[in-house]
């Protein structure tokens, strides 16, 4: 397994973006965004599709994350291995946690480190 638990990840950004209590947050994560939390009973990198019921499950078993006012700048996002679909798909899922479980606007989401902002 080579997933990442990045819930956990962003709750501890939650807890210094609530210490600096900035008004203008951003956030960079460099990640394949294949989120392995077996807590949650999730595991991104048996997908090979994300449909729309699939992605209403998962978001169900998403805690939230205060993430208000933050934009997310989402980096190396493991594309080479998947579909394109299945890169569309993970980044509708990605982008409708942030946005609506977690209050942070999504302005980037690629395969490529590369920064622009």
């Amino acid at each position: 397994m080579t997933g990442t638990d990045i819930i956990g990840a962003l709750r501890l950004v939650q807890e210094v973006v609530s210490v600096n209590q900035c008004d203008n947050n951003r956030i960079f994560i460099f990640s394949d965004m294949l989120l392995v939390d077996t807590s949650l009973g999730l595991n991104f990198e048996r997908l090979s599709r994300i449909d729309d019921k699939q992605r209403e499950t998962i978001l169900e078993k998403m805690p939230p994350v205060n993430l208000s006012g933050s934009q997310i700048y989402i980096h190396g996002v493991d594309l080479p291995t998947r579909s394109t679909q299945f890169f569309d798909e993970l980044r509708a899922l990605w982008t409708q946690y942030l946005e609506s479980k977690c209050g942070a606007e999504v302005k980037q989401f690629s395969p490529l480190f590369m920064i622009e902002y």
